[in-house]
């Protein structure tokens, strides 16, 4: 993790240094001149450059560091906090906390506090992992954060730290020294959330400092040193400990106390925190806490607490917004109470302050949920698997109306837009306020009503004008949708679709300029320049509008979006120059200009080398088109390597015009781009279904992995020569809610081509070694199990390590684990699998060359790969095919190949009485089909091994391995 570079100070000091080496140059040239007056410039400069390097590593210390302990401080914590929720890092947090230190600073003063906070960092690092990150964060807070650890690991590292801490004292060489902790874990990528994760890490080190023996031992040495029971008690037992237990009774809601006489306010600690105080004791509150209280609110704040302070009223209670300590203003409701005091006590004012963006699931200036909510109901329509409509709504310049009218007036106008919608929707949907001004609707799904339809009359409505506290105004609204026939994606994927959609609609949307005395003008949200500057024609968003228009005055005529791609735009630039490729777009948009004459057709621009076209669905229109832009990119371009891409989407009768049409016509650009043959493709619904499916697939996959219902069959392999049993081959299986099993031809091909196959072998490796590992541990008999090894293993993970640590973690012996690794693996990176294999063999893992004879490297994989077993291609056992003679010899010549190497052979496929008897004449003694055995439930094969008489659990016995194989134990492994 790096912290960021120091913003503002720095890039003046590097135009300054520039400067300097400017002079320098130019003090070069005079040198042989005069020398000595350029020697001496020559010098000062360089100093000046030195000096200001040397303010420069000054500054970012100043910003980044804590200067007591050298520690990086609260500025890089919130930067390198931020940084591993963007990475989706899973990551452990601790939140520490140094008891005693006011006492401390108040009975030895503040050197000997500060070398408390000095000693008490330095045992810290010395317990930190070079991969973890240190940070103090407030007077006698520190933050540790780590993507290795457990909760359970760094508690117990933390409590070594704090034990080895307890052996130091204050300078009274009597009262312990010790800290209180509490650590918190989290999963960004399983829709986990940061202010959970610390408020769970600060509870749990409250929950530590309320019952920790340590801290009581420190009671006890400060009271019998000063004979004052109350004093260390009035700090922290008396005083601290009711008032942060009942601040943590509830999560986002605060306490704090004031003495009215003496200006002192005690803060909870969760307040400290969430709000970033200096600490829970505060002098001159007001001065403070208005730091944090919006412009806009702090009058009249301040006219109600001087009230209250002054004796004027009793009792504050107002709403307002705070700014949290990730510089966020937050919604607060704060109520409080003066107590009036006498000669003997002093006056209090008690308060507690709610913070609705932790509190509530609701968005407090609409009134609909929040992302919070959003993210359950998803997640409560997934555990369902329930058919789902959305609608995602984007505002603009609603920011505008906040800067000019106050946030008053813009939530005014968002809940006045918030009715809109809502009446006119036919039914009442789930409402969410998602981020910022970005709202969602979430319906049942109704196949039968059109989505764009709704989504279109939704933005037709919120883009009506509206009058707000006598300001007329004009918004601005984009939308997007999605259809899930069952709502079975992450709450994270289906917003993260939402938002790819919104900004398909909005990307290529010209900004808007106002000023705010043009703010009640009719209209002049929506005024901007509809045409791109450089092609002349209209941007994407207000194309699909204008097309639209057209389509509902013509609803029957034969026409077509044509989504077009120029071909390898950037390379392009690179070869030509960027002033090249500026111009090839420009005389591209010059000839798409022209179809409204040509033949009633309009064309828009998304931006780079993104063209669409709206004109009549024609073949010959559409190849006349292309011939045109053709020529114009075969001018440019010397080498013709440059071929311009249509993709073809027909518009159906009645069919609205938007931006779903469009990504069908992007869908089929997809294949132009990668057919050099014919570089015009036409929308496939099947195509684009299939696709929708797979994505669908790919998610529910993930589904059922975190459910537990990726699991694996065992197909045994079997010793014709003594009948037995002598290991199986785990096979994945996917079981659905039904209880049916998903085919695996279905899903793993899928999970091969995007790259996830990983994540199921990764899965299946680890339940493979926890079934052998239960077995082990109860004396059950068990045989080898082979495990698959495919090449995005190879490419994705360190597959011996992982098997390594597999074994050691459930104290499997190895030789119970075969790695079967392809032929195509070896084709693609015979390097990697050579070394790979090498690696498993010394680890004591059997190594399998799987599929053999299917690839073209069959004798090179056999030559260079140190392997122990031969596994032959089941498709050579089709010998009852009209290649009968051909599959025999091949089989023929591998077995006899194999004999002579010393290697084994276990034949794959083998279904009939003819490939068994085949097999008996070669002298193959291991094999694997359905002839013996079909892909069985792990709890069949159970039943099937049980009889120790039935299998070998030596396994296949290699012939040319000098490995000690597992003993013949009989019933038990």
């Amino acid at each position: 993790m790096k912290t960021n570079e120091v913003q503002g100070a720095e890039p003046q000091h590097h135009n300054e240094i520039d400067q300097l080496n400017t002079c320098l140059v130019e003090l070069s040239k005079l040198y042989g001149a005069q020398q000595p007056e350029a020697e001496r410039l020559l010098a000062e400069a360089t100093n000046a450059a030195a000096h200001l390097n040397d303010r420069i590593v000054q500054l970012k210390a100043d910003a980044y560091i804590d200067p007591l302990t050298g520690l990086p401080n609260r500025t890089a914590y919130d930067y390198d906090i931020a940084c591993v929720w963007d990475r989706q890092l899973e990551h452990t947090i601790a939140y520490i906390d140094i008891d005693g230190l006011k006492v401390c600073n108040d009975h030895f003063g503040h050197p000997a506090g500060n070398r408390y906070i000095i000693k008490v960092a330095n045992c810290l690092k010395l317990h930190c992992r070079p991969d973890e990150r240190l940070y103090r964060i407030g007077g006698d807070e520190f933050v540790l954060i780590s993507i290795t650890d457990s909760v359970e690991m760094l508690n117990q590292r933390l409590e070594a730290c704090r034990a080895s801490l307890a052996t130091s004292t204050f300078d009274d060489g009597q009262t312990p020294m010790s800290y209180s902790y509490g650590c918190a874990h989290a999963n960004p990528q399983a829709g986990d959330v940061l202010h959970k994760m610390v408020t769970e890490a600060d509870r749990r080190m409250y929950d530590y400092k309320l019952a920790s023996a340590a801290r009581k031992r420190m009671n006890k040495a400060f009271n019998e040193r000063y004979h004052a029971l109350d004093t260390f008690d009035d700090y922290f037992d008396a005083q601290d400990r009711i008032f942060q237990a009942l601040s943590l009774t509830d999560t986002g809601r605060y306490l704090f106390l004031c003495n009215v006489d003496t200006d002192q306010s005690h803060w909870s600690q969760n307040a400290v925190q969430d709000f970033g105080l200096p600490s829970g004791n505060v002098y001159q509150m007001d001065k403070v806490w208005s730091q944090h209280i919006h412009p806009d609110d702090i009058d009249a704040w301040r006219q109600d607490i001087e009230a209250v302070m002054s004796g004027k009223k009793r009792r504050h209670s107002m709403s307002y917004r705070a700014k949290d300590a990730s510089g966020r203003y937050v919604t607060v409701t704060c109520s409080g109470i003066r107590l009036d005091g006498n000669e003997s006590e002093p006056t209090l004012f008690a308060s507690s302050i709610t913070n609705a963006s932790i509190v509530e699931s609701t968005d407090p200036a609409t009134g609909v949920g929040d992302v919070r909510a959003l993210i359950a109901a998803i997640e409560k329509r997934r555990e369902l698997a329930k058919p789902t409509d959305l609608v995602a709504l984007k505002l603009e310049n609603i920011d505008r109306i906040n800067a000019v009218y106050g946030y008053q007036t813009g939530n005014d106008v968002l809940m006045e837009l918030t009715g809109r919608i809502l009446s006119q929707l036919p039914e009442s949907p789930e409402f969410f306020r998602s981020y910022g001004l970005q709202f969602v609707l979430m319906f049942d799904s109704q196949p039968d009503i059109d989505l764009s339809d709704v989504a279109q009359r939704l933005q037709q409505t919120l883009m009506a004008p509206i009058t707000v506290h006598d300001i007329y105004i004009v918004p601005v609204a984009h939308t997007a949708f999605a259809r899930y026939s069952s709502m079975i994606s992450q709450p994270l994927t289906v917003l993260s679709g939402l938002n790819r959609r919104l900004d398909a609609e909005m990307r290529c949307a010209a900004p808007t300029h106002h000023s705010p005395s043009a703010l009640t003008q009719v209209g002049d949200f929506a005024a901007y320049d509809r045409r791109d500057k450089m092609t002349g024609l209209m941007r994407g968003s207000d194309f699909l509008h204008v097309a639209d228009t057209h389509r509902s005055a013509h609803p029957n005529e034969d026409r077509a979006i044509v989504a077009i791609d120029l071909g390898r735009m950037r390379v392009f630039n690179e070869w030509y120059g960027r002033q090249a490729g500026d111009t090839l777009i420009a005389e591209v948009g010059s000839a798409l200009q022209t179809l409204q004459a040509d033949c009633g057709g309009i064309a828009g621009y998304w931006g780079q080398d993104d063209f669409v076209a709206y004109l009549p669905g024609d073949r010959r229109t559409i190849d006349t088109l292309y011939e045109r832009i053709w020529r114009i990119v075969a001018t440019r371009d010397d080498s013709v390597g440059f071929l311009p891409a249509f993709g073809v989407c027909p518009v159906g009768s009645e069919e609205h015009i938007n931006i779903l049409l469009y990504d069908h016509a992007k869908a089929a650009l997809t294949r132009a781009r990668h057919d050099f043959r014919d570089r015009i493709k036409f929308f496939e619904p099947e195509t684009y279904a299939q696709r929708e499916r797979e994505d669908q697939l790919l998610s529910a996959f993930q589904h059922a992995l975190n459910q537990g219902r990726i699991t694996f069959h065992i197909q045994p392999q079997y010793d014709m020569e003594t009948k037995k049993i002598i290991g199986g081959e785990a096979l994945a299986r996917w079981k659905d809610e039904d209880g049916s099993f998903i085919s695996p031809g279905t899903f793993v091909p899928l999970l091969e081509r995007n790259g996830f196959a990983v994540t199921l072998d990764r899965h299946i490796w680890s339940l493979v070694f926890a079934w052998l590992s239960e077995r082990l541990a109860q004396g059950l008999p068990c045989v080898p199990i082979s495990v698959n090894i495919s090449q995005t293993d190879l490419i994705s993970v360190d597959v011996a390590k992982q098997l390594e640590r597999l074994a050691m973690r459930y104290a499997v012996p190895t030789h119970y684990v075969k790695a079967e690794i392809t032929e195509s693996a070896y084709a693609d990176d015979p390097k990697d699998v050579t070394t790979l294999a090498s690696k498993l063999r010394s680890l004591g893992f059997s190594v399998l060359i799987d599929d053999f004879g299917s690839g073209s490297s069959s004798l090179s994989m056999l030559q260079n790969i140190d392997a122990d077993v031969i596994k032959l291609d089941g498709r050579f056992m089709s010998v009852e095919t009209g290649q009968a003679d051909k599959g025999e010899s091949i089989v023929k010549s591998v077995i006899n190949m194999s004999w002579q190497i010393g290697l084994p052979v276990i034949v794959e496929g083998v279904e009939t009485d003819k490939q068994i008897a085949f097999l008996h004449e070669l002298g193959v003694r291991y094999v694997q089909g359905f002839y013996y055995y079909r892909p069985m439930p792990i709890n069949a094969f159970e039943e099937l091994i049980a009889d120790s008489a039935s299998i070998d659990p030596r396994g296949i016995l290699l012939q040319n391995s000098s490995r000690t194989l597992p003993p013949q134990h009989g019933a038990a492994c």
